[in-house]
Formats: C-alpha cells, structure tokens, sequence
C-alpha cells in the first residue's frame, strides 16, 4: 500500500518521537530536552507481540535522569563550582590570613568595647585572653631561639655541673630539706596539729622502700625532686592567693558546666529526671565532659599541657620520655586513654616504664569523671589540685617501687601526637560524647555489680558475727578499722578515722564512685570534720583498685601483645604504688593547708560562696548576673 505524505503508518508517531524529528523532518521538544544521549531509541522498546511500547529498563532511566539534569542551568553551577574549590585550593593561604586577620580585629575590639562598658564583667575574659596571647607569642616565636641562646650561653657551666653531678644533687638535696623543715616550723607553729601528717609521708616512703625491687638502686634524685615538685604544686595551688584564685576559676567553671547538662538531662529524661538522679543527673555529665575534653583535643590545648608538664618532668626528675609524658597525660585522661598516646612504643619500653605507666594511670581519674565527683558535693578545687599534684607524685614512687637498670629506649623528641579523622570540632566533639557511652555503661554495671556484692559480703558477715554473739558487723566496719592507722596517718581527725579508713577501703577494695558517693553523704550530713573532709578528698582521687587492675592488664596487653609476661609482673605493684600516690597526696595536702584559715569566705549571693580573691569574685559575679537575668541554676555553686 502506498503511504502520501499526509498519512502516517501505524505507530508512525512514536517513532516520531524516538527518531526526534517531527513530521516535517524538524527537530521535536522531546529531542530538544534530551540532547545529548547518544542512543535516545535504545531507550524504548517495543513489544513484537502487542506492538506497544513497554516499561524503560533501570539503566536507560539512570541516563535519561543524568540526560535531563545535564541542562545548561547545571552546568553553569557545575562549572562555578568547580572553579570556586579551584581557586580557594590555589589560593588558601592568601584567603586565610585576612580572615582570621578580620576575626582577630573583631573579637579585640568587641573585648575592649566590652571592658570599656563594664571591666569587673569583663575582667575574667581578659585575663584568659593576655594568657593565651603570651603562650602564642612565646611558643611560636620565643621558646626554641630563646632557649637554644640559653644553652648555649650556660654550656660550659653545665659541664662543670655535670662532671661534679653527684656533689650538687646532694647539696640540693640538704637545701631542700632544709627549706622545708624552716618552711614547717614557721608555718606549723601555730597549728602543730597539721604536723601529724607528717608519719603518712615517712611511713609511705619507708613501706615503699621495703617493697622495692631493687631498694640498692632507688634514685634518690628523682625521688625527691618528685616531692619536691609535689610541694611547689601544693603551694601555688592551696598557699599562693594568684594560684588559688585560677583553680578557684576553675572549680566555678565546673559547677556551672554542671548546671548546664542539667538542660540536656531534663529535655531527654523529662523534668523528673532527679528523682534519679544518678543515672539521669550524673551520667550525663560524663557524656559533656568527654564533648568538651574532645572539643579542647581537637583545638590543640590539651597536647599543649600534656607536652609542657611532660617536658618539666622530664628535665626536672630525670625520668624517661615514654612515663613522664603519660604522667602529664593522666592528669586530663582515663589509664586507657594515655597509653593510647604512646603506643607505637610500648613494645620497646622498660619493665621500670611500663610499671611508672601503670602507676600514673591508678594514682589519678580521668577528667570526664572528675566532673561526676563535684556533682557529688566534693570541692571541684581540691578534685583539680589532686589531680595536678598526682604526676609528680606518682613518677616518683614509681621508681622508689621500681628502680630503673636498664637503658631507655625513647627520648622526648621522638613523641610526638598524631592528628584525628576529625574534620572539624563538631565532629571531634560529638565523637567525644559518644565515645563516653562505653565508660558510662561501665560506671553503672560496675556500681550495680560491687553495690550488690557489698550486700552480699554485709548480709554474710553480719550472719557470721552473729553466731559469734557480734551484732551490725559489716563490711565496711571492717575496713574502718583495717585502715584507721592510715586515716591518722594521712591527717584525718582521730574521731573520724573509723569514717575515713571506711571510704579508704571501699575505693580500694570496691570502686572510687562509690566511696566518693559516700563521701558526699558525709558531707552532706556534717558527718566529718572539714579536715577529714579534704584528707578524705585527695586520698580517693584515683582509680587504684581491684576492678581497674584487671582492666589494665587487659587493654595493655591488647596494645603490647610482646609485653604480656612484663605487664602481669607489675600489675599488682603498680597497683599498690598508684594507692600510695593517692594517700601521699592526701598526707601532703593536709600538711600545707589550713582548712580554717582557707574556709574565711565572703557570700555574694545565697547559692554562691567563693574565696575572698579578685579572679573568683569576678567570676562569681558574672555568675550572678547570669542568674538575675537568664535564671540559670547555680545550685552547685557552693
């Protein structure tokens, strides 16, 4: 049959369509939509039984998808993009100084605008920022040519020094001992009380050096330059107005960050969340304390600690890189997480290195669960000064325990700190945080299982005293008595040293949580004197007990598996040592402070009850501003 140019066969029209032109051989809509395929008919498919077309397969729809958003309008905005991420990889350094030149102007002048319209507010924000503007400066600029003009300048001393070594740390030596006794007689006099502590100091020392591995080996030097340090740290932070106005600053600080995760607690848990309030008011606050300690690991602060406190032990005490370095980081992480950061080296490291690691680790808590104890109603001053003080302390008994023989094989340049995934402080924050879930469901099964074994140990004691014609014998009444020489030893109060030895034992014996959660119902209860209080205080401050010994030795050996025979060695000395380091702290803090003179207050507002000094007072005003107008809680303010 003959087809005219107006008649169309069957199905013309849509091979019309699928050929892309029109009747009159001209280019169709669809065709102009679709421009760029190269097999635009393979896309339709007939059936040879029905004649009519049938369902596109999933590959011809994927092109026809990426055919259609190929439009001019994409790739204008494909191409400037491009050309945008091109140019700001080319160009990254000459971008970023005058942004962050634009930053730095704009924050100065809103801080001196803010200075200008009211300075006491402002005050604690500009002290922080004069201190982190002279750390800068010196670290960038000053520190390396500074010190290397230093060196060379004392060098030839330093030799001389060096050859006539052990006449000098002698010397030291007797200086040092000499200042201390002076320094304790003027300051004792009147309070001779605070001298009793002074048999917790000699008994630790002389306990650690009958279980000393090598007593003939002890070094000295390092021993006491570690007290000695000890000492200065006590003093700045307890003695030294300056000193104790930051740690004050500090302990607000925490309390109100406190007060901030209640916000968090409330929306999750509803606002009776304090009917329980360990789970739905503690817990939580380790989950922010681990996003604020990530947060601040992110920005570089924490290693910035970690490195100067590590290099002034390592100078000072003459101890190796590997030990001095997790001393320093104990003071801000867990015992798991500060091996973390030697890793690559723990293979190669001493068995005396290992043991100073383990015993750091057990002398000191993590600072995500240091927040969980002030919430508890314990001094967020003391927690903080414990913690400082624990890393000398801890080094130094560690090698009166266990002498170094044999020769290091790190030195302190070889540390060095590995950057995160992280691409940014959001992430590295919420990974903090969520990273804390495992440490908190730790916390409550370990409270759970070692409440209910306290039970147990209870119900049968108390049955086998009462065959025995003893009524109320208990657990912990025991330990109360087991260590009410070592209460009096480190300065607890005679009526209280039945109380104290009880919390003693139950964080050795059981878990520092719960010897803290009793603790605080002394507190709470005027139970124990303020002394005991602040014995009690540092003398917990430490995972040094049996739970954590059994956690070390397995997330060391996982980490060091050549190691293995070496760690389960030291495990139980370590632990040991690590107890011993909490209670010289405690014996040395009841020794230097006089909890009188340091309780003379002043009240600037019914919840908030500061040290008399310019740095708290500022804070604690800020504080008060912030209740009067936004009605913040500052419950833990006190």
């Amino acid at each position: 049959m003959d087809w005219n140019s107006n008649q169309l066969p069957p199905h013309s029209e849509m091979d019309l369509k699928v050929s892309g032109n029109d009747r009159d051989g001209r280019p169709s809509i669809i065709s102009i939509l679709s421009r760029g395929s190269d097999d635009h008919t393979a896309e339709t498919n007939f059936d040879s039984n029905e004649n009519l077309p049938t369902s596109p397969s999933k590959s011809s729809v994927d092109k026809r998808k990426k055919t259609f958003y190929s439009s001019p309008f994409q790739t204008i905005i494909e191409r400037t993009e491009g050309f945008i991420k091109s140019g700001l990889e080319k160009h990254r350094g000459k971008i970023r100084i005058p942004v962050w030149t634009l930053v730095f102007l704009a924050y100065n002048a809103c801080l001196i605008y803010a200075c200008i319209r009211d300075f006491r507010k402002a005050k604690t924000l500009l002290v922080l920022t004069i201190v982190i503007y002279v750390c800068t400066i010196y670290c960038k600029w000053i520190s390396r040519p500074l010190w290397i003009k230093v060196g060379n300048l004392t060098a030839p001393l330093a030799k001389k020094l060096h050859k006539h070594r052990r006449i000098r740390r002698r010397v030291q030596v007797v200086l040092f001992l000499l200042a201390v006794s002076m320094f304790l007689g003027i300051d004792c006099y009147r309070t001779p009380a605070r001298l009793q502590s002074l048999a917790g100091i000699f008994g630790l020392l002389g306990f650690g050096l009958l279980i000393s591995k090598h007593p003939s080996r002890v070094p000295w030097y390092t021993v006491i330059w570690g007290i000695a340090i000890q000492i200065i740290f006590a003093l700045i932070i307890l003695r030294w107005d300056a000193g104790r106005s930051m740690f004050e600053w500090f302990g607000d600080i925490f309390d109100s960050l406190i007060d901030f995760t209640n916000a968090g607690s409330e929306f999750v848990f509803g606002k009776s969340y304090k009917d329980h309030f360990f789970a739905f008011g503690v817990m939580p606050v380790v989950v922010f304390f681990g996003f604020i300690i990530a947060a601040l690991y992110y920005w570089g602060a924490m290693q910035f600690l970690i490195m100067k406190i590590g290099w002034l032990l390592y100078v000072v005490m003459g101890t190796s890189a590997c030990e001095s370095f997790c001393a320093a980081a104990n003071i801000f992480v867990g015992m798991t997480e500060a091996p973390l950061m030697v890793k690559p080296y723990l293979e190669q490291m001493t068995a005396s290195e290992l043991h100073a690691l383990f015993v750091g680790g057990f002398a000191n808590v993590a600072g995500s669960v240091l927040a969980a104890y002030a919430s508890f109603g314990i001094s967020a001053v003391h927690l903080l000064s414990a913690s400082v003080m624990s890393a000398p302390c801890s080094l130094a008994l560690a090698k009166l325990v266990y002498p170094e023989t044999e020769k290091s094989n790190t030195g302190f340049d070889q540390i060095r700190f590995e950057p995160g995934p992280e691409h940014n402080v959001l992430e590295a924050a919420t990974l903090g945080a969520t990273s804390t879930v495992k440490l908190v469901s730790y916390i409550i099964a370990t409270i759970i299982s070692c409440l209910a074994a306290l039970q147990m140990f209870n119900w049968l004691i108390g049955y086998l005293g009462s065959l025995m014609g003893v009524e109320g014998l208990s657990f912990e009444i025991i330990l109360g008595y087991v260590f009410i020489p070592l209460a009096w030893g480190m300065g607890a109060d005679w009526a209280d040293c039945q109380n104290v030895g009880e919390l003693v034992g139950t964080k050795t014996v059981l878990n520092e949580f719960i010897a803290y959660v009793k603790l605080g119902e002394f507190i709470k209860n005027h139970t124990i004197s303020e002394r005991s209080q602040l014995v009690a205080t540092y003398a917990l401050c430490g995972f040094s007990n049996i739970a954590s010994l059994g956690i070390t030795i397995g997330g060391m050996s996982a980490m060091a598996p050549g190691q293995r025979k070496t760690i389960v060695a030291v495990g139980v000395r370590s632990l040991i040592t690590g107890s011993m380091s909490c209670f010289m702290v405690a014996s040395l803090a009841a020794l230097l402070v006089d909890v009188t003179a340091m309780n003379q207050t002043m009240t600037l507002h019914p919840n908030i009850t500061v040290l008399n000094t310019p740095i708290s007072n500022a804070t604690a005003q800020f504080v008060l501003n912030l209740t009067t107008s936004h009605n913040f809680s500052t419950s833990g303010l006190s």
